[in-house]
């Protein structure tokens, strides 16, 4: 039997998380029992119909009870959460309307939205989103917990270091890499390497500071 789902966050990424996930029950009988957040004093009390538990305190001594995924978009919040938590099985989340082609490897901890394509011959690490309509294209290398927001084109053999960040419809031309924990504005053309830990916006994209 599938261990459920609880999800970490209770924002509009956890919102989707949660769809997504429900949708996958369909076809592989995860279900989400319930979101945890660090402050839930006020929020409203379910979303979708799925109750809001508590804080994280409600997840002591459940290792062996339920699979966590992660929702929140923030790469460094994401990755400190993870490694709070190392003890548990993280659940990655590939609803039927995403595209997973062969000989692609997906980590634990994704979230592969809605409409997502991962094409061919992709490596994809741990706690990584690949956000509705993108497309990561052929041998292409994604770093742990980096993040591709809605409508990017990563074309092939493009590498994004762990942490890395794309804005909502940035396009990647093909054999480029991006440095960990780097971001790249929304609507970008990268057509040349980024190094780590910068952001980089324009057609092309151009490096305007540290991060």
């Amino acid at each position: 039997m599938v261990k459920p789902i609880v999800i970490i966050g209770y924002g509009g990424h956890a919102a989707e998380a949660a769809a997504a996930a429900m949708a996958m029950a369909e076809a592989d009988g995860s279900r989400v029992v319930g979101f945890v957040d660090s402050d839930p004093a006020g929020k409203p009390v379910d979303v979708h119909g799925i109750p809001l538990l508590g804080d994280e305190s409600y997840l002591v001594g459940k290792e062996d009870e339920v699979r966590l995924h992660i929702a929140i978009g923030d790469n460094g919040v994401r990755r400190k959460i993870a490694t709070r938590f190392s003890g548990f099985e993280f659940a990655t989340i590939i609803p039927p309307t995403a595209v997973k082609g062969p000989s692609v490897d997906v980590g634990s901890g994704c979230l592969i939205a809605p409409g997502a394509i991962l094409t061919a011959r992709l490596t994809i690490g741990n706690h990584v989103i690949v956000n509705t309509g993108s497309i990561v294209s052929h041998d292409c290398e994604i770093a742990d917990y980096a993040n591709i927001s809605p409508g990017c084109i990563l074309t092939g053999n493009v590498s994004l270091g762990s942490g890395a960040f794309l804005g909502s419809g940035v396009t990647v031309a093909p054999g480029i890499s991006i440095g960990a924990d780097s971001k790249v504005g929304l609507g970008s053309v990268v057509t040349k390497d980024i190094p780590s830990g910068v952001v980089a916006v324009g057609v092309p994209a151009r490096v305007v500071k540290t991060v």
